[in-house]
């Protein structure tokens, strides 16, 4: 892929986000509570420290 494009690609997935995940975090706090809501964040960002040293590793 070519830089420009993963730039492009970069910040678009960031500017989602921003934009989509604080609405997340609200729609899972009024449907369960906001604790849930929040430990379901700690394992999200859990997984995505994993997945990019699995990721490091390959390169």
């Amino acid at each position: 892929m070519p830089a420009n494009l993963a730039l492009s690609a970069v910040f678009t997935v960031g500017y989602a986000g921003i934009i989509a995940g604080p609405a997340a975090i609200g729609f899972v706090a009024h449907a369960a509570s906001l604790q849930s809501a929040f430990w379901i964040l700690c394992g999200a960002v859990a997984i995505i420290a994993i997945t990019a040293r699995a990721v490091a590793a390959r390169i």
